[in-house]
């Protein structure tokens, strides 16, 4: 559907996926070189277009040595399958060295990460943003919103029918929905509605 709808249009679109997280085939970790050149290849045929302008590894692979992920990703951007590579859930002391391991060696640098980060979750502004900024890396939020803790739609009696965080399981649920969280969203309600945030408006 997506690839009928950028007919023509390619060149005004950018489009950013992941591999590595799950649907592997057996015998492979999602940081292989195998993996990633079966990825991208899947990739490119789902979406029906010749190349991925951003290409992320979803999570660190603890099982096979970060080169060897970058040797796989730098091949596809030499190849012209992907223009740029991004990670995520890295942590800072990670990226910085899967950076060195790219300037050392000439291969393609990861120009992104895609990190958890919201109100609630601002850990990555005591180390990662630093790496960020040393090697003009761009940083991506995930679960800005907290996937809708902080849209007022989340009670402590639970969340609404309907929204994202009532088809979650308990224990998944159980993650966001703690008592600090909960506390810190009625804290920020309670400001939303005093009007002393209508100067930044």
């Amino acid at each position: 559907m997506l690839g009928q709808a950028m007919k023509g249009h390619r060149d005004q679109v950018i489009i950013a996926t992941k591999f590595g997280l799950r649907d592997m085939d057996p015998g492979l970790t999602g940081g292989s070189a195998e993996w990633v050149r079966r990825s991208i290849d899947k990739s490119l045929r789902r979406l029906d277009t010749d190349w991925i302008d951003l290409f992320q590894i979803h999570t660190p692979d603890d099982q096979v040595p970060e080169r060897e992920t970058l040797e796989a990703l730098h091949d596809l951007v030499v190849a012209g399958k992907v223009r740029e590579i991004g990670c995520s859930n890295y942590d800072a002391e990670r990226l910085d060295s899967a950076i060195d391991i790219s300037q050392r060696d000439s291969l393609t640098s990861y120009r992104t990460i895609q990190n958890r980060y919201s109100l609630l979750h601002r850990e990555p502004e005591a180390e990662v943003f630093e790496v960020c900024r040393d090697h003009d890396v761009g940083f991506l939020p995930f679960f800005p919103l907290e996937s809708g803790l902080l849209t007022g739609k989340v009670t402590p009696e639970g969340p609404r029918p309907g929204t994202r965080l009532a088809e979650w399981p308990q224990d998944r649920l159980d993650l966001f929905m703690t008592d600090r969280n909960l506390r810190a969203v009625e804290r920020l309600t309670e400001w939303l509605r005093t009007g002393t945030v209508r100067y930044l408006i």
